[in-house]
């Protein structure tokens, strides 16, 4: 026997020893606990207030639960006994198994191999013996990410027994986990060499692992393989190869390939159905997406909350909340409730269509379903509220989240402080950069835009100026955004020098000046009448190759007209016209 089974077979009995000694300390804790005590509080499964609580850990009944019936059902005596004696018994049987473990783990390197029996301990074990021991490691080791070691032992054990179907499709699983797709492949043709016939979980198996590697080909290519092999693909093959072409941006492929299976099958399946809806709608195709729902509907399927959290999100990106509507009250007809994931559904459409009271109603209603507000729920109602205007509302939700232990993050604090930023409320921009610190959020370059906007729309730009040292100080580099904020606000009070001067410090650190840049300085010097210099900003800009729009060129055609320069006015139109942005 090689040293790789003999290593493999020990981590097993070890980890077996181990378990069974933990159950024995449980067990023997119980016995301790409820010799002691009276457990007269305990209320019957049946009086839990939610069925959530019974689905976490359907299997958590153990021995207190027998104890506990009995002290229930009546005060004898003999019958509590009767437990104990069992109790008792359970716990000599697993110091009994542990010894015999432990025995035969010290035993381990005495292991022997031969032709269809394996010798350990001086005991026979049969062939399937065998089989059921050899596949329990290959699962062990594959779990724990062991493929290789997996591999060698099969190697090993192939020179003795032709492993089985299961073992091969244990060790398929964990080559695609891991990646290894083509030694897969070579695993796959190993099977049939020694006549194992793969089945459909093999196939399934292999194809998953390409999908996951967006390989599209590799994926359609072991699905031939499959067909060519007589080997009839299931549901769970058929979802994988719709997913892998919607995934991969071939929708007509996805949808011809579900006709066909509708046309040969005549059943519809309900997951494939969901998948290709919700790719029609990311896609854009609306109208092909609720034609789906509707030709399933009329086939007889029955669609699940995920359909309808999938149509609902659907129709919400066109910003159709009326329909939305419609499918949430069909949903309550059907007997669905709204999850989680439907009213944040809502929340983000409706806030993107600018409904904010509705969204806030919609929020609060979220209790009335037993549905507890998420992160994501806070997150998508202060952007919302914050975009609008409404910042106090923000604020009042954020004070939620932390009274419910949820600490925000980055992105929620630098909405609010930029919501306040935006109309000038400089005090509550750095009183919420202040909390944000004191919970041990530290802020990034998104955090000091936002306050240098509140600086320049209240025409403080020293203090803006000040804040970019602030940033360069603490290891934040200022990006695009800061220096077009801080140019701005240069500019708007005629400060041409600070800006030139920032335009050269942002190209000095590697941060390139874009249209916006230009744009502003082009404006500032035809502000002042320096149509020279102004043009020489609109060279530099058409050298640097930024892309541009047409608010440059139309600043400085006006300006020239102001000015009588005619020509050089047609000029600037012309070069406008080149680039395409006349129309």
């Amino acid at each position: 026997m090689s040293v790789v089974f003999c290593d493999g077979l020990q981590q097993i009995l070890f980890r077996s020893f181990n378990t069974n000694l933990r159950g024995f300390m449980v067990d023997h804790m119980r016995v301790m606990f409820f010799n002691t005590f009276k457990r007269n509080d305990i209320k019957p499964l049946t009086s839990l207030g939610s069925s959530v609580d019974l689905v976490e850990d359907p299997c958590q009944i153990g021995t207190e639960d027998c104890i506990v019936t009995e002290e229930r059902d009546g005060k004898d005596d003999s019958k509590q006994q009767g437990v104990f004696n069992v109790l008792d018994a359970t716990l000599r049987d697993n110091l009994e198994q542990s010894r015999k473990i432990r025995e035969s783990t010290i035993d381990v390197e005495q292991c022997s191999i031969a032709p269809g029996k394996i010798c350990f301990g001086g005991a026979e074990l049969s062939e399937r013996s065998v089989l059921a021991n050899h596949a329990a490691l290959v699962r062990a080791l594959c779990t724990e990410g062991k493929v290789g070691a997996a591999l060698r032992l099969q190697s090993e054990i192939e020179k003795h027994v032709v492993p089985d179907l299961y073992t091969y499709n244990i060790l398929m699983n964990g080559l695609c986990k891991m990646g290894e797709l083509s030694k897969a492949r070579c695993l796959l043709k190993e099977m049939s060499e020694v006549g194992v016939s793969p089945n459909c979980v093999t196939y399934n198996t292999i194809i998953g692992g390409y999908c996951r590697r967006y390989d599209i080909d590799g994926a359609l290519d072991v699905y031939n393989t499959m067909i060519d092999s007589d080997i009839m693909p299931n549901r769970v093959t058929c979802r994988i190869i719709v997913h892998v072409l919607c995934t991969g941006g071939l929708l007509e492929d996805a949808m011809n390939f579900f006709s066909k299976l509708l046309s040969k099958h005549k059943v519809a399946d309900m997951i494939m159905s969901t998948i290709l809806i919700d790719w029609c709608f990311r896609n854009g195709n609306t109208f092909q997406a609720l034609e789906l729902w509707d030709k399933m509907q009329q086939i007889g399927m029955r669609f699940d909350i995920t359909a309808y959290n999938v149509i609902i999100r659907g129709v919400l990106l066109v910003h159709d909340v009326k329909l939305a509507y419609r499918f949430l009250s069909e949903m309550f007809k059907k007997g669905f409730l709204p999850d989680l994931f439907t009213f944040n559904t809502l929340l983000s459409g409706l806030c993107k269509s600018g409904r904010l009271d509705e969204a806030c109603s919609i929020y609060h209603k979220m209790s009335f379903f037993h549905v507890m507000p998420d992160r994501i729920s806070y997150k998508v109602l202060i952007q919302g509220l914050c975009l609008y205007g409404n910042v106090a509302k923000a604020v009042e939700l954020l004070h939620i989240m932390l009274g419910c232990s949820m600490i925000p993050e980055l992105l929620i604090w630098n909405v609010v402080i930029d919501g306040f930023g935006r109309y000038g409320d400089l005090n509550n921009a750095y009183l919420t950069r202040d909390q944000m610190v004191e919970l041990g959020v530290m802020p990034n370059v998104f955090t000091y835009n936002a306050l240098i906007r509140a600086h320049v729309v209240v025409g403080n730009i020293v203090d803006a100026l000040s804040l970019e040292d602030e940033m360069v100080s603490k290891g934040i580099l200022p990006d695009l955004v800061t220096y077009n904020l801080l140019i701005n606000g240069a500019c708007t009070f005629g400060l041409v020098p600070i800006a030139l001067q920032l335009q050269s410090k942002m190209i000095s650190r590697g941060c390139q000046p874009d249209c916006i840049t230009y744009t502003q300085l082009i404006r500032v010097y035809c502000m002042k009448g320096k149509l020279h210099e102004a043009k020489a900003i609109f060279n530099q800009m058409q050298k640097s190759g930024v892309p541009v729009d047409h608010v440059p060129f139309y600043i400085l055609i006006n300006e020239y007209n102001i000015h009588g320069q005619m020509i050089e006015a047609f000029g600037i139109y012309e070069i406008m016209e080149e680039k395409g942005l006349v129309g």
